[in-house]
């Protein structure tokens, strides 16, 4: 029996919307193999009773983003997106002073601000994080005197205040949320997974004992999704580890 090697399985490192995506991309179309070549019984019931506990799961991952993304939370979202966009008119404003040291001090901001990006087009979490590192640098030593002399220091504390109270909605909903729904999206993602590694399973054992075309497209399917997803999964470790080398490196103190 010849051996049959599957690219590596990225599915343990894929969060809950990434992992519906990958199961079901390779069942749907391992499924849509024309019906003169797709011609295995069995593989077909495998392929849907997969494509069904795909389904299942992603009803449930959706509830929990709809869920917590209630009115409520959007409402308090879009009170923090003014604070901060009331911070970056009062920083432009500035640029027309004729005083030196404020033009001096909004040059300052606007680098700083600039760097943020829209936090408002930021996904919450993003966008809440980034609030709040904002806000610590124009609190610290470095920013907080240029605050104060554009006279913005209300508005910092106003956007510090908002972004917090966001935070604590958001957070409480979600876990409440998911205190109530995350045993069912665990159970569902484990059926999912067996269904998948036995349609994986049972592809490779009919490669090695077969020629038939339907097994070698359905194993080609997997191997191309398979490497996609894990060239993916590999950006993201890497940009994680170099953010991570980058804050490092700009902690550590210099050398005298």
């Amino acid at each position: 029996m010849k051996r049959t090697l599957l690219f590596k399985n990225p599915a343990r490192d894929l969060g809950n919307v990434s992992f519906y995506q990958f199961v079901f991309s390779q069942a749907s179309r391992i499924n849509e193999i024309d019906a003169s070549v797709l011609t295995d019984a069995d593989l077909r019931q495998i392929l849907a009773i997969l494509l069904t506990l795909s389904e299942e799961f992603n009803k449930v991952i959706l509830q929990v983003q709809k869920s917590i993304k209630t009115e409520e939370i959007l409402a308090a979202k879009q009170v923090r997106d003014r604070c901060f966009s009331a911070l970056k008119v009062g920083i432009k404003n500035a640029q027309y002073s004729t005083d030196t040291e404020v033009l001096q001090a909004a040059a300052g901001l606007t680098i700083l601000i600039n760097t943020c990006g829209n936090i408002a087009r930021m996904a919450l979490e993003k966008g809440s994080g980034t609030a709040e590192k904002l806000v610590e640098e124009l609190e610290g030593p470095a920013y907080k005197p240029m605050i104060e002399k554009l006279t913005l220091s209300p508005v910092v504390i106003r956007l510090k205040k908002e972004n917090e109270s966001l935070v604590d909605l958001y957070e409480s909903r979600r876990d409440d949320y998911l205190g109530k729904n995350s045993v069912k999206s665990v159970d569902l993602r484990k059926d999912v997974i067996r269904q998948y590694q036995l349609l994986c399973s049972y592809i490779v054992l009919k490669v090695q004992l077969s020629k038939d075309a339907q097994y070698h497209e359905a194993l080609q399917i997997i191997n191309t999704i398979r490497k996609e997803f894990a060239e993916v999964v590999a950006r993201h470790k890497a940009a994680r580890k170099n953010g991570k080398k980058k804050v490092q490196d700009q902690s550590a103190p210099e050398e005298s």
